[in-house]
């Protein structure tokens, strides 16, 4: 079959929506969408497809297109979960061009699910956290139910100048940015290499398990397209006390490993990092650094530290659920805030 003929066979009309389905790696993103979040950026689908466990059966992307454009695009994971089965999970999206109005989304999130399953993708459970509480009202009256709270995360605006980034640190963390300024740190950076830098990866698994917490596995970092990793290291007497891992993605770049060692936390490597990192990248012409997610209570100290590097506190939709038992109780719900 002819790549032309590939693509009609994954066009699925719905109403006034066409909807391609392409696998997620190779569907790029629309125009207005380049501060797409990392989870919705193609770069995410090939690292994560390459380097997760079976349970990540496959990545799809769709092209959502109303009145003859593009208006929008969403990725999903698709996953093969014990006793339920296939689930279909929406994290961070759907990506929506410029000048889209609400109600072409909230008809486009619903034409979503019942194009995916005409594309033959069977799955009747659907996990989806919109960005923001506007996206997860539109989920709600389609018939999503929360289940999880909603995520806070940390972001840095760097489309201001330098002045303005130090300016929004907090006072202690400027300090400790000063007092690393004064150490004579020496600061590299370059693109990622798994061979040579397996160390980090290494570290991060241990990291992991030690401290507690649930993240994307080390090998993603090295699947990751080389071009868009930033790893920034800083030495002391040509011994590597600190690092820091950037991906880069469209107009957005997130932080992906920090590490320290006792020595790098005496002397505050890790606030220096970010503040190369943060003047690099806007250098460059990143417009938003995603610090990640933040969590007072499980993870108080670093938090403390996001915050204090003049990030913005942000918080996405809440985790929310969609099965044909619960969509009528759902759309009720929905139906009844917007009304409110």
């Amino acid at each position: 079959m002819s790549h032309r003929a590939a693509d009609a066979a994954n066009t699925r009309s719905d109403h006034k929506f066409d909807i391609d389905w392409h696998p997620a790696r190779r569907c790029p993103l629309p125009a207005g969408a380049e501060l797409a979040p990392l989870q919705q950026h193609p770069a995410y689908a090939a690292a994560l497809t390459q380097s997760s466990s079976a349970s990540v059966h496959d990545m799809r992307a769709a092209l959502i297109h109303h009145g003859g454009r593009v208006v929008g695009r969403a990725q999903l994971l698709l996953r093969h979960l014990p006793v339920l089965g296939p689930v279909a999970y929406l994290p961070r999206g759907p990506l929506w061009c410029d000048a889209v109005p609400e109600s072409v989304k909230h008809q486009a999130l619903r034409a979503l699910r019942s194009s995916l399953r005409a594309a033959g993708v069977p799955s009747r459970i659907w996990l989806a956290n919109a960005e923001d509480a506007a996206g997860a009202d539109h989920l709600a009256r389609i018939g999503y139910l929360p289940v999880i709270t909603p995520q806070y995360v940390a972001e840095i605006d760097l489309s201001g100048d330098q002045d303005t980034r130090l300016a929004a640190q907090h006072g202690k963390w400027r300090n400790r940015l000063r007092h690393a300024q004064t150490q004579a740190l020496h600061v590299a950076h370059r693109p990622l290499n798994p061979a040579q830098d397996g160390w980090l990866l290494a570290a991060e698994t241990v990291q992991q398990g030690v401290k507690g917490y649930r993240a994307l596995p080390a090998a993603f970092a090295a699947q990751y397209p080389n071009d868009q990793t930033r790893l920034f290291l800083a030495e002391n007497r040509g011994e590597v006390i600190a690092a820091m891992l950037i991906l880069r993605h469209g107009a957005a770049a997130s932080y992906h490993i920090g590490w320290s060692s006792n020595a790098g936390r005496s002397v505050s490597a890790h606030n220096l990092l970010l503040w190369q990192a943060s003047n690099w990248l806007a250098r460059k012409g990143v417009l938003r650094f995603d610090l990640g997610s933040v969590d007072t209570d499980a993870a108080a100290g670093l938090a403390r530290f996001k915050l204090g590097a003049g990030a913005d506190l942000r918080a996405l939709g809440p985790t929310m659920l969609y099965t044909p038992s619960v969509a009528h109780l759902g759309k009720i719900r929905g139906h009844l805030k917007h009304a409110a």
